[in-house]
């Protein structure tokens, strides 16, 4: 591939030293690739694509100002024609389903190989489109997840609030200490346990737990987390990631 037909890059993140490592690694691929400039965040980076258009943005997820979530939410907004490599340290299947679901080209783990971000970047250029083994993992599990939990809730007409205190339940908080966290009374709650009991046809709340489990609606949480008091559908280490992330995904 010349010059004139090179992919035209961009390297959005917050660490310097990330930004020229990721240079360093494709400027052995400079006949291929070609790296028109850097950014600290993404509002930097949206200022200076005005002037400088490239064909795809390695675009760290973490950051300040504005991170990759609402970096990526406002190309597809403006319908900016470029297209999005998400880069994160995190192998967060959650985030990367979702992320992968509202349509980013790929997702990458930052410490994936050359060779991976070399065909990562060859296949979004060309096909669009670009799924890891992490990536195609995060969908199938991603997908499975949600199908459970949905045809959970319309098999049983379970809302979500039925869903948190169900994870409470789990976690092995009684009525009057649920009661209070979801704004309603021991009774209201009682009520609630009940109806999960009789959704999941067991009888006592290990019962409860133990089928949650089996079934992947539920994974044992450490005090720490339970304290957080996080939703029933997200794990406490997914949550920590979202809220880092100001809640965008």
């Amino acid at each position: 591939m010349n010059s004139s037909s090179s992919i035209k890059i961009a390297i959005v993140d917050d660490q310097k030293l990330v930004r020229t490592g990721i240079a360093k690694l494709l400027s052995e691929f400079n006949e291929q690739f070609e790296i028109v400039f850097e950014a600290a965040n993404g509002q930097e980076f949206l200022d200076l694509l005005e002037k400088h258009p490239v064909d795809i943005v390695l675009l760290d997820i973490e950051m300040p100002i504005l991170n990759g979530v609402k970096t990526f939410r406002r190309i597809t907004q403006d319908q900016i024609p470029v297209k999005v490599i998400m880069l994160s340290m995190h192998d967060d299947a959650e985030i990367a389903f979702k992320l992968l679901k509202e349509g980013v080209a790929a997702y990458l783990l930052k410490d994936c190989s050359t060779s991976e971000m070399v065909e990562a970047l060859e296949k979004v250029y060309e096909q669009g489109k670009y799924l890891s083994p992490f990536a195609e993992n995060a969908i199938f599990n991603g997908y499975d997840e949600q199908k459970k939990i949905e045809s959970l809730k319309l098999q049983n007409a379970l809302t979500e609030r039925d869903l948190d205190v169900l994870m409470m339940i789990c976690d092995g908080l009684k009525s009057e200490e649920i009661a209070p966290k979801i704004s309603a009374s021991k009774k209201t709650v009682d009520l609630t346990r009940t109806k999960l009991m009789r959704a999941f046809n067991v009888k006592t709340a290990n019962a409860l737990m133990r089928v949650c489990i089996i079934q992947g609606l539920y994974k044992p949480r450490t005090d720490d987390e339970i304290e957080g008091g996080f939703s029933a559908v997200e794990d406490a280490r997914r949550e920590r990631r979202m809220v880092r992330l100001r809640g965008e995904i």
